[in-house]
Order: structure tokens, then sequence, then C-alpha cells
């Protein structure tokens, strides 16, 4: 998954140079940079870098789980416990699906908007893009004996597309809302007690905290917003879940639950750099990690403050 959108990335950057031609067709640009077109204005040698991108990288992505997950025995095709399934881990590996779907039906739409798809196309396409992109994992899943096909994951790969295309097709009423995710090594995986080997940072539950983020100056009436200060507008809240204690056994342990500050990205004013559209694509790329801020900590044993949590 990070070795595609590092290679989307990539070709974002390659194809920065999309006005070219373009500017006759477009209505608007968005926050990221990218073009808003009413109808499709196709460049097909980018869509060929991007179905070639999309083609290895899935390749590559699939031979990467082989090396970590699926080296063992294989089986008919099952499907977990719905119960079974929907606890574990304090639902972090639910959230983790909604919140890797969403980033990689973003990045799709992005990259087909800088391909001349129209509006809608990029959207509802990469969004589906992002959804098969997530679920052929689950089918995959579902042919070991260890794992199986999960209804829950399926939920949250459908739940975090719709929230991408949702926020898009919405960006004045939804678009202040972010899906984040913030990560430190977890003292579980320093001292290798999650209960299988092939752990890594992405299953280190006990280390990542995903996260809801609301840009307040987002959703401020017209006539505050004329009056606010520009170096407040970056802030806002966020609501985060970590969990502690499911190394071991994903069916133990605690949710923690955070409320903390946080930094819209594409809000902090680089003068004239915000100019560029090249700019503006880096910083909302960047915006899905969650920056250190004075943070609440909430437990069933207390409450707690933490200085700059991450």
């Amino acid at each position: 998954m990070k070795l595609l959108i590092r290679i989307c990335v990539i070709v974002l950057i390659f194809t920065r140079a999309y006005t070219n031609g373009q500017d006759n067709f477009v209505e608007q640009r968005l926050d990221d940079g990218t073009p808003w077109l009413k109808t499709n204005n196709v460049k097909y040698n980018r869509v060929g870098i991007l179905a070639g991108t999309f083609i290895v990288g899935d390749i590559v992505g699939m031979l990467k789980l082989k090396e970590t997950w699926y080296n063992e025995k294989k089986g008919k095709f099952h499907a977990l416990g719905w119960h079974d399934d929907i606890i574990r881990w304090k639902q972090m590996d639910k959230y983790g699906h909604t919140v890797h779907s969403s980033y990689a039906s973003d990045l799709f739409s992005k990259s087909l908007r800088l391909c001349g798809f129209s509006a809608n196309n990029s959207i509802w396409g990469g969004s589906l893009m992002g959804w098969i992109w997530i679920t052929q994992i689950e089918f995959a899943d579902g042919f070991f004996d260890r794992w199986g096909f999960s209804w829950g994951d399926l939920l949250g790969n459908t739940v975090g597309a719709g929230f991408s295309a949702l926020r898009q097709y919405y960006p004045n009423s939804i678009g202040g809302l972010r899906l984040k995710v913030s990560y430190h090594v977890s003292q579980a995986f320093k001292n290798k007690e999650y209960y299988r080997k092939e752990v890594t940072y992405i299953d280190d539950y006990e280390g990542l905290t995903f996260w809801l983020s609301l840009n307040v100056y987002h959703v401020m009436p017209k006539k505050i917003k004329q009056v606010y200060p520009v170096w407040l507008r970056p802030f806002g809240i966020a609501l985060g879940q970590s969990s502690k204690g499911v190394a071991l056994h994903s069916h133990d342990g605690y949710r923690e639950v955070f409320l903390s500050l946080d930094i819209d990205l594409t809000k902090i004013p680089l003068g004239p750099l915000d100019k560029s559209s090249f700019v503006r694509l880096v910083k909302d790329e960047l915006n899905f990690l969650k920056i250190p801020m004075p943070t609440i900590r909430f437990t069933s044993t207390g409450t707690t403050f933490v200085g700059f949590y991450f």
C-alpha cells in the first residue's frame, strides 16, 4: 500500500505540468491544486502512466504481502464470524482500513484529474479504484486458514472510499473534515510482544492512532471568516483512538480516546508559493499526518493531559 502511494506521488510530481493546454477547460482549481473540469479533456499518455503505475504497484504490493502475510497454509474461501472479527484490536484494524481506503481513493481521484478526467469521473472513478485496491486484499485473506474474509474490513473500505468521494463532491460542507494518522513505536513492538512475528509498523495497533480532524475555520460563517486572524486558520480539533494491551491477544486490552488540537497544513499560508498547484498538491498530500499537539487522553481508568502526543 505504502509503495503504491509513493509511486503514485511520483507520477503526480511528473505530471505537475498538467496546466499546459488545459487552461481553457479549467472551471476552477481545488485547494489541492488539481483542476475541476466540467467535461473530460483526457491526456491518454498520462492515463497510460497511471495504469502502468497501478498495475506495477499492485503486483509489487501483493508480492510484499506474500512475504509478510501470505506465507501460511491455504484452504477453502471462508469468512470470519462477524462478532469475533468486529471486537478484535478494539476496532483499530477497521479504522485502519477506513483511513487507508480514503487516502488511496483521494490519491487516485487526484491522479485522474491530472489525467484530464472531469470532476465527477475523477471523484467516483478514483474512489472505486481505491476501494478495489484495498478490497482485493480481503478476498485474498479469505483463502488462508489463519486469516479469512472480513466483512468488517470490507465495511471499513467502503466507508473510507465513500468518505473520500463525499469530501470532494461537497468541499464547502464537509471539506474541513479529514481522516488522519499518527504513530510512535509502541513498547509492545519494541519488546516483540505481538503474537505473530510478521507484525510491521502498519500493524502496530498499540502505537498507531487514527483521527477524525475538523478545521474550525472551514465551517465558520462568512462574516466571521472575514475578520478571523490568518495565523489561526490552520488550527482545528481532532478526535482519535488507539489501543493498549492488544499485542498478545487481539481480544484483550483497552481503548484510548484522545481530544487534541490539530493543524490543517493546507491552511498554512506560504505567500507566493501558494500560487503553485504543485505546492498546494504537496501540502494536501502531507495533510493525512496528525501533527503533534497538546492532547487530552481518556481511558477507563481516568483522564490525563499529554503535552505533545504523536
